[in-house]
């Protein structure tokens, strides 16, 4: 025999409620994910989560509980925080509403990226990757020229010094005649 609760209209509605809205805890029980693993995703993929505030913190939607997972499985892939926002941007679109507050649509759940969005991401990545190494390079290289034309430049001045000298050294030890040199000269 099965004993239910019995419960006026309200109290249901209640507990159903309360079932609705979660605490960081009963998000990570319920994803999978341990509780400081859950608050962090909670804190950095804010956007992608509905949540009420309340007198002790937080509670939040139950929708968020496969978004948690997913998170999980993009780190444990080896994604960056910038690629996974992207991904869930694209999983999960955003509406305003007419007080200008952002809300999940609720019709778009995929649980998973297809391998062109993947494909897309991983693209963008690379392509921000090669321009920035392009600039990187780029900047070295000048620096690189810089240095040379300084070097040169200085290199240019001491042989210029050096020529000087010599010149003035074969000046004052220039050989003179014999002749000059017994009737005395200059």
């Amino acid at each position: 025999m099965v004993v239910r609760d019995r419960c006026n209209v309200s109290e249901c509605v209640v507990k159903l409620l309360k079932k609705t809205w979660l605490s960081i805890k009963e998000m990570a029980d319920q994803s999978n994910v341990p509780e400081s693993t859950t608050r962090r995703y909670l804190q950095r993929f804010d956007a992608f989560f509905r949540y009420e505030k309340r007198s002790r913190g937080r509670r939040y939607h139950y929708e968020g509980i496969p978004i948690i997972s997913q998170v999980k499985q993009f780190y444990d892939n080896g994604y960056e925080a910038e690629a996974i926002e992207e991904i869930l941007m694209k999983q999960f679109p955003f509406v305003a509403d007419d007080e200008g507050l952002i809300e999940q649509e609720k019709e778009v759940l995929t649980p998973i990226p297809t391998t062109e969005d993947i494909r897309q991401v991983v693209a963008k990545e690379v392509e921000r990757a090669t321009k920035s190494l392009h600039d990187e390079i780029r900047r070295n290289q000048d620096y690189i020229n810089k240095r040379l034309e300084e070097r040169d430049k200085r290199l240019m001045e001491v042989m210029s010094e050096m020529l000087e000298q010599r010149r003035e050294i074969a000046a004052s030890t220039e050989k003179k005649g014999f002749w000059v040199r017994l009737f005395g000269g200059e």
